[in-house]
């Protein structure tokens, strides 16, 4: 005697359907599997990309020292802002003869950033490094921005007011006094009118890529983007040695240089 069968059976159709389900997620899931390594691979060499750099830059040789050029500033501190510059130019070319710009190319250039406003003039810039003196003929103040960069500024003349992140408490700095903005630090500066320093930089990943003051005076951190200029493939920058994005107004040479450094320009506001 026959038992009758249990539950409906499946037709041989619902079958072949059922394994063709179950063969489709299964790629979808293999695709998945795939995408993740090759995400995986990219952030591993990006990773020993990044820890090469890092590691080339601790041991390279650079011209420059932030210590030296502090020094050299400290023993001109005090005097009239345009003799020291003058003087501290001229130990400069004595000392790394071929890698201070020659008088032709200086020019002072204004910078607008993070809503504060002074005047620059380039000494000498590298993929990794530069030099340069920086002050203001008025009194003015704002948000410093954060950079990829360790950054030292030695006061000629005038006062310097800082006010670090995370504190309750300003310091003031006077000629001779040094400020060391560290890579990644975010800080409420103020300058007096009259106030003068030489400023030395050294990036911390090759090209001095820098957060936007401004946008990191309106949302933050901001977002880690290119100056608005770029520079040549000339490994030291000098007048005309660099090209313009749209937008960027900076004249050729000394400024575009700082704003490939700085993330900032004097003829375009980035202000939020």
């Amino acid at each position: 005697m026959a038992w009758p069968r249990r539950g409906r059976s499946r037709s041989p159709s619902r079958c072949r359907r059922g394994r063709a389900a179950a063969g489709g997620m299964g790629a979808a899931g293999r695709r998945a599997l795939r995408q993740a390594l090759r995400a995986g691979l990219a952030l591993g060499v990006l990773a020993l990309v990044l820890q090469g750099l890092r590691g080339w830059l601790t041991s390279k040789r650079y011209e420059f020292t932030p210590a030296e050029i502090a020094q050299l500033a400290r023993h001109h501190a005090g005097l009239d802002h345009e003799l020291a510059f003058s003087k501290i130019i001229v130990e400069l070319r004595k000392k790394h003869p071929g890698h201070i710009l020659p008088d032709e190319d200086l020019q002072w250039v204004f910078v607008n950033a993070g809503r504060w406003m002074g005047s620059m003039c380039l000494l000498h810039a590298s993929l990794t490094e530069y030099v340069l003196l920086f002050g203001t003929a008025v009194d003015t103040g704002g948000h410093s921005g954060r950079y990829w960069a360790d950054i030292s500024n030695t006061v000629i003349s005038g006062t310097f007011q800082q006010w670090k992140e995370g504190t309750t408490r300003s310091e003031i700095y006077y000629p001779g006094d040094t400020i060391v903005h560290q890579a990644g630090e975010a800080t409420s500066v103020q300058w007096s009118a009259g106030t003068w320093m030489v400023e030395a930089g050294v990036a911390l990943w090759g090209t001095n890529t820098a957060v936007c003051p401004r946008c990191a005076a309106g949302e933050g951190l901001g977002l880690a983007v290119p100056g608005l200029c770029e520079i040549s493939a000339a490994p030291e920058i000098s007048g005309g040695g660099c090209w313009h994005k749209p937008g960027c107004t900076m004249p050729l040479g000394a400024g575009c240089t700082r704003c490939l450094n700085l993330c900032i320009s004097s003829g375009w506001d980035l202000a939020p």
